[in-house]
């Protein structure tokens, strides 16, 4: 027994001698240049690369077997533009898989590389050819190209191992060129355990992030543990916890941290998560409109499969806040307690959200929720949207909006169908109580094509009046549109509720400036109002006008009957264009006092300032003043030319600024209620002894004859001054004096001297003379409201 112990201590004394002599010759023969070559070669046949090591490689033996290479360069494939390079990388190296032709590394220490990663317009990466193994094989490779790439990977004679890697000083450079973007890791550290393929290991990475587009000069800091399987395309990440702070863009991110699980299948277009929790806080910069947000995401389970079209959601809540400089806010809110759809079924509790903006003076808040969600995930449908809310213009002023419909949501066609909406709109004025306008029709929006087509019927109290049209670009929204109706009450319309943009409000120093500041020019009526003055009174729109500033396209208008004040407009029809700062009403044409209505004109919304052009004609002018409620003193057909401008934010602003030119011409009629001729033949019988005047005095059935009246005059401050009025009678002519006659339109009350030329003979009785009076020219005056005009013609010079 000792005999053969004795043996076996001794042989395995000489092997070990042997083994360590084998191991001391190995080191002393072993070149560690050789293996460039190797290395070189098996790059360029695997992947078409230029792999290049300028530096040394260096053996050292203490404290274990490592190698350090320095000077590495690796190209891009089948170019010499480098992707990679290395200043130095030191791998401790096991010893018996070197011997047998396998190089496992212990552990991979890089100091100072720089990667540029890149992706062309098509969305292809510069590194996909190393996760897809090889673009040029080798011939032996090439005859097994049947075998799956699992197999050719396990089949090299090749291998490398990585129990644990530390880079440092490193820098990643992305370079976009879909959007044309660059994106920079600078001061890069990644510390990791052992990375085997399937295998998690630990994962800790920071770095300096700098971008161009967006802006980013931020510190970027990632712990956890990470699975990589480059060829399934892989990545799993656990107890992830990322933390983002710095500039982004024109946001200065004091927190952004994601934590959780979370799992990304590049080939499915799959992403899970388990546990996750976002939470952004931060401030705007300087150039930035934003002053402080926040964010926070919670989602314990996240499922969510584009190719499947599957998505499951459990204890889902978003909330956010957002503060601009100017104290306007938003905020939302939405949560989904469970949401689960596949291509089997959907199903899962309410969906619910809230929106609300705020400034200084207003406040908006709108309520969401989709109610029992069924079908699949290839058609959703949800038995009741419900859309809520109200907006406080001012304490005493709000709009407040109710809306539900079933829906129809097509993920396949990208298709938000609302097939029966319901609901009122109320618009709140405590001054002028509550005006609700009952709603129906239906949407359908197309998401792909950003496209959403409409129809809505609003139950306006004169008649229905139905809205049809589409929305293109719904980020950038231009709208098409066609209203038509039986009846509307175009003031009805027009009175507004007033919405001060950002909390501001013109003075009324601002309002004398703009009163001061009208002109007119020499060839046309215009408002003129300085820069200073508009950019002071320029934040007040009104809520229709702020609605159509968000807004641009066409649309038209057809009515059979509008009503504005005393006016009836039939079969009126109308075309709108607005491109966020103007709007045209183009080729408006309508009938009004039985004669026809064309017309133009523009508004602009930056400056508050109107401009058209109306043209009337055959207008018969008993209707005119039968419509006025005022009694007809005239009748006869009219034809009307008339310029208008204005500035303003509501109607009624717009009315106290009007300034016009008219020009109006009437032809074969006749004045109501008196008779010229009777008085000149008559004086007498008409004469005022004390004032040598006839007034006129209505009688019934008289009448008195024109051939023609020519009209021009200019409408400002309310005040029509009338530069030429002339009237061919056969029996006279009226002409009035241009520097005193005028008409006030609030007062209603018009004030026109004249001078009457007769223009036939008469003969003037006076006692027992009879004398005939071949033509004389007398003074008139003609004043007073028009449902009550006085006239007096002095007629002296025919009675002394």
């Amino acid at each position: 027994m000792k005999k053969w112990f004795k043996r076996i201590v001794i042989g395995c004394v000489v092997c070990l001698i042997a083994a360590f002599i084998g191991i001391a010759i190995f080191i002393l023969n072993f070149d560690p240049s050789a293996y460039k070559d190797k290395l070189a070669k098996m790059v360029k046949e695997q992947y078409n690369r230029e792999l290049v090591v300028n530096g040394k490689i260096e053996l050292s033996l203490f404290p274990r077997i490592g190698l350090t290479v320095n000077d590495i360069a690796l190209s891009e494939p089948n170019s010499p533009i480098i992707f990679t390079e290395v200043k130095t990388a030191r791998m401790a190296v096991a010893l018996w898989p070197l011997i047998s032709n396998r190089f496992l590394v212990d552990h991979l220490d890089v100091n100072g590389f720089t990667t540029t990663i890149s992706r062309d317009e098509q969305g292809n990466f510069n590194f996909e050819d190393l996760i897809r193994y090889s673009l040029f094989q080798q011939q032996e490779i090439a005859s097994s190209k049947n075998t799956s790439l699992e197999e050719r990977v396990a089949n090299t004679d090749f291998k490398i191992d990585i129990a644990g890697l530390t880079l440092n000083d490193g820098q990643i450079i992305y370079k976009d060129g879909k959007f044309n973007s660059q994106t920079q890791l600078n001061n890069m550290t990644i510390r990791t355990g052992r990375i085997t393929a399937g295998q998690a290991f630990d994962l800790s990475l920071t770095a300096d992030v700098v971008g161009d587009k967006p802006q980013l000069k931020s510190q970027l800091e990632i712990n956890g543990l990470m699975s990589l399987d480059p060829i399934a395309k892989r990545y799993a990440f656990n107890r992830l916890e990322a933390n983002f702070k710095g500039q982004w863009d024109q946001l200065n991110l004091n927190q952004a941290t994601v934590k959780g699980n979370v799992v990304i299948d590049v080939l499915a277009d799959a992403l899970t998560g388990t546990d996750i929790d976002v939470s952004v806080r931060g401030q705007g910069t300087d150039t930035s409109n934003i002053k402080q947000f926040t964010t926070n995401l919670v989602a314990p389970t996240l499922e969510y499969n584009i190719p499947r079209l599957s998505l499951v959601l459990n204890g889902f809540k978003l909330n956010s806040t957002l503060e601009r400089k100017d104290s306007q806010g938003l905020s939302l809110e939405l949560s989904a307690p469970t949401l689960n759809i596949s291509p089997s079924q959907a199903g899962g509790d309410p969906l619910r959200g809230e929106l609300t903006l705020s400034s200084n003076v207003q406040r908006a808040n709108l309520a969401f929720s989709l109610e029992k969600i069924t079908g699949t995930a290839s058609e959703l449908n949800v038995d009741n949207i419900n859309l809520s809310g109200i907006y406080y213009i001012a304490p005493e002023r709000s709009l407040a909006i109710n809306l539900q419909s079933p829906g129809t949501i097509s993920l396949l066609e990208q298709l938000i169908a609302l097939p029966s909406i319901e609901g009122e709109l109320s618009l709140r004025e405590q001054a002028k109580g509550e005006q609700t306008i009952p709603l129906r029709g239906n949407v359908q929006t197309y998401v792909r094509d950003q496209k959403s087509q409409f129809f809505l019927t609003a139950q306006l109290p004169p008649g229905n009046v139905d809205v049809k049209g589409s929305i293109h670009n719904l980020f950038h929204p231009k709208v098409f549109f066609d209203v038509s109706g039986e009846k509307l009450d175009l003031k009805a319309f027009l009175e507004d509720i007033r919405l001060p943009l950002s909390g501001l409000a013109s003075s009324s120093s601002d309002r004398q400036q703009i009163e001061r500041a009208q002109t007119i020019s020499d060839n046309r009526t215009e408002v003129v109002v300085p820069e200073s003055v508009i950019s002071a009174s320029r934040p007040t729109l009104t809520f229709k006008q702020e609605l159509l500033s968000r807004l641009s396209g066409v649309g038209t208008f057809n009515f059979k009957q509008v009503f504005y004040d005393d006016m009836t407009l039939e079969h009126l029809g109308a075309t709108l264009n607005f491109n966020h700062h103007d709007i045209e009403v183009k080729s408006v044409r309508a009938k009004l006092f039985n004669g026809d209505l064309y017309a133009n004109g523009e508004y602009a919304l930056g400056k508050q300032t109107l401009k058209g052009d109306i043209k009337l004609s055959n207008l018969q002018l008993d209707t005119v003043f039968r419509d006025m409620n005022v009694s007809p003193i005239m009748n006869g057909t009219a034809d009307a030319n008339i310029l208008f401008s204005s500035f303003g934010e509501t109607e009624q602003v717009l009315r106290e600024h009007l300034q016009a030119e008219i020009k109006l011409t009437a032809t074969k009629g006749h004045f109501n209620g008196i008779d010229v001729d009777a008085i000149l033949n008559h004086p007498d019988d008409y004469i005022d002894p004390w004032e040598l005047s006839a007034p006129f005095v209505w009688v019934d059935g008289a009448q008195t004859p024109f051939d023609r009246m020519t009209f021009d005059g200019r409408l400002n401050n309310k005040q029509l001054q009338i530069n030429q009025l002339e009237i061919l009678s056969p029996v006279f002519t009226l002409s009035a004096k241009p520097d005193f006659a005028n008409y006030h339109m609030d007062m209603q009350y018009l004030y026109l001297p004249s001078t009457l030329k007769t223009k036939k003979a008469f003969k003037v009785k006076k006692g027992k003379v009879v004398a005939d009076v071949k033509s004389v020219s007398l003074p008139v005056l003609i004043f007073g409201q028009l449902s009550a005009l006085n006239a007096k013609l002095q007629v002296d010079n025919l009675v002394k």
